[in-house]
C-alpha cells in the first residue's frame, strides 16, 4: 500500500514538472521571441488605396502548474497546456482615430465635424493552447495555437476567433524547425504599450504580424552568457492577416526572411528588469507580388518589395533599459511599414519608406513599471499619390502593475500626428484604461 501510494506521489510529480517545463516554454515562445507579443492584421483605412493595418498582439498568459491536465489529448504521450487572458480596455481620444478602440493613425481634420471618441473594447482578449509532442531521436515535437478574440476586421465591433500562431516545431537545445502560420521574423521586436494592438505599428514599427512560414533557427553559444541566434525563412508572400486595400496576388515566389540576433549577458535574477544584458539585432526581407483591379482600372503589375532592419537593447541597471528599433525599404505595406501602403496604382511606383522607434523604460518595483516611447514612419513624397499617408507618428507614456502572475492593470497617455498628401493633417491626445486576468 505505501509503496503503491509513493509511486502516485511519484508520477503526480513528474506530470507537475512536465507541465512546468510546458508552460515555461510558452510564455518564453509568446513574450521572449518578440519582447512582447505577436500580432495579426486587417485593412487600414479608406485614405490610401493600399493601406493595411495589424490586428491585436497576443498578451501571453502566465499560469500556475495545476496538479492535473488541464485539456486531455485523444493520443497518448501528448501534453496540452490550456492558457488565455480575459482583457478590458477603455480609449478616449481628443481627435478622430482610426480605429477608435485601439488607434493606428489619426483621421485628417474635416472642419465641423466633431472630433474625438470614447471606445469600452474587450476583443484584445485571447486564447492560447500549446502542445508538447514525443521525441524523435534528440528533438521534441510540438506546437502553439493562439487565437485573439476578434473577427479579422479592426473597423468592426463584431467578436469573433482570429488565428494569430498555429504552429508545428521541432526543437532541441541549439536548433528549431517549425512550419505553420507564425511571427515574421523581419523586424520583430516591439515596445512595451498597454495597447499591444496597434503597437506603433504605422508609426516605425514594422513586422510584428503572422504569415504561413517554413522557419529554421540555429542557437550559437559564445562563451559562459552570449548567444547567437540565426533565423531564415520562406513565408507566404500574401499574408492572410493583413489586406492592403488593392487586390494583390503572389507571383510564384515566398518571401525569403533572415535575421541575426546576438544576446549577451544572459539574464540577471537580481535585475527587476528582464531580459539579457544586451541584445543587437539585424533582420532582412525580401519578394515580390502581384497588385492587380478587379474592375480593370489599370494593368496588372509586379512589384518587388524589400526591407532591413537593425534593432537592439540595453539593460543600464537594475532598473533601467532602452531598446529601439530603425527600418528601410520599399513596398512594406503588407509588414506594416510605409505607414501600411505598398504601391502607387497611378505610376505603379513602389513606396519607399524610413523609420523607427525607441523606449526607455524604469521599473519602481519588480512589478510596477514605466515605459516611455517614440516611433514615426516617413514614407518619401516622391512615391504617394493625393490622399496617401505622408507622416505618421505616435509618443507614449505608460504606467504598468503586475500585482500577480494571474493579473495587470495598466494606464497609458499618447500623442498622434497623422499628414496627408493634399489633406488637412491631424493631431491628439489619447488615454487607455486597461484591466486583464491571466489562466
Amino acid at each position: 500500500m505505501l509503496r503503491e501510494l509513493q509511486q502516485r506521489l511519484m508520477q503526480q510529480q513528474t506530470l507537475i514538472d512536465a507541465q512546468q517545463r510546458q508552460i515555461d516554454r510558452l510564455v518564453q515562445m509568446v513574450e521572449g521571441s518578440r519582447s512582447s507579443a505577436p500580432s495579426s492584421a486587417a485593412p487600414a483605412s479608406t485614405a490610401s488605396n493600399s493601406a493595411v493595418a495589424p490586428a491585436p498582439a497576443v498578451n501571453p498568459p502566465a499560469v500556475n502548474p495545476p496538479s492535473t491536465p488541464v485539456v486531455a489529448s485523444r493520443f497518448e504521450g501528448i501534453k496540452l497546456t490550456l492558457g488565455g487572458s480575459l482583457r478590458t480596455t477603455l480609449m478616449t481620444t481628443s481627435a478622430r482615430a482610426q480605429p477608435d478602440g485601439s488607434p493606428f493613425f489619426l483621421l485628417p481634420k474635416v472642419p465641423g465635424v466633431p472630433q474625438g471618441s470614447t471606445k469600452l473594447d474587450a476583443r484584445p482578449s485571447s486564447i492560447l493552447l500549446g502542445i508538447d509532442g514525443l521525441r524523435t531521436g534528440d528533438y521534441q515535437a510540438g506546437g502553439l495555437l493562439v487565437f485573439n478574440m476578434n473577427n479579422g476586421d479592426l473597423f468592426s465591433p463584431g467578436y469573433g476567433l482570429t488565428p494569430v500562431l498555429a504552429l508545428a516545431e521541432l526543437r532541441n537545445a541549439s536548433e528549431r524547425y517549425a512550419i505553420g502560420l507564425q511571427e515574421d521574423v523581419f523586424s520583430p521586436r516591439m515596445p512595451k504599450m498597454v495597447d499591444t494592438i496597434s503597437a506603433l505599428a504605422g508609426s516605425g514599427n514594422p513586422g510584428n504580424s503572422t504569415r504561413t512560414q517554413l522557419r529554421a533557427e540555429r542557437y550559437i553559444t559564445l562563451g559562459d552568457r552570449d548567444r547567437l541566434t540565426l533565423v531564415v525563412a520562406a513565408a507566404d508572400s500574401t499574408s492572410s492577416n493583413i489586406k492592403p486595400q488593392t487586390s494583390t496576388e503572389n507571383v510564384g515566389f515566398p518571401n525569403l526572411e533572415s535575421r541575426v540576433l546576438w544576446s549577451a549577458g544572459g539574464t540577471d535574477a537580481s535585475a527587476w528588469v528582464p531580459g539579457n544584458d544586451y541584445e543587437l539585432g539585424a533582420s532582412g526581407v525580401v519578394g515580390r507580388f502581384r497588385t492587380f483591379s478587379a474592375s480593370g482600372a489599370f494593368s496588372a503589375f509586379k512589384t518587388d518589395m524589400w526591407g532591413v532592419s537593425l534593432d537592439g537593447r540595453w539593460r543600464l541597471s537594475r532598473q533601467f533599459a532602452v531598446q529601439g528599433e530603425l527600418f528601410t525599404g520599399s513596398a512594406l505595406g503588407a509588414y506594416l511599414g510605409g505607414v501600411f501602403q505598398t504601391v502607387n496604382p497611378t505610376t505603379q511606383r513602389p513606396v519607399r519608406a524610413s523609420g523607427g522607434w525607441g523606449e526607455a523604460m524604469w521599473y519602481w518595483q519588480p512589478t510596477l513599471h514605466t515605459h516611455m516611447g517614440y516611433g514615426v514612419d516617413k514614407p518619401r513624397s516622391g512615391n504617394l499619390f493625393p490622399g496617401a499617408f505622408s507622416r505618421n507618428e505616435t509618443g507614449f507614456l505608460n504606467l504598468i502593475w503586475d500585482p500577480s502572475a494571474h493579473a495587470q492593470y495598466a494606464v497609458e497617455a499618447t500623442w498622434r500626428r497623422t499628414r496627408y498628401e493634399g489633406l488637412p493633417r491631424n493631431q491628439g491626445l489619447g488615454l487607455m484604461l486597461s484591466s486583464e486576468l491571466r489562466f
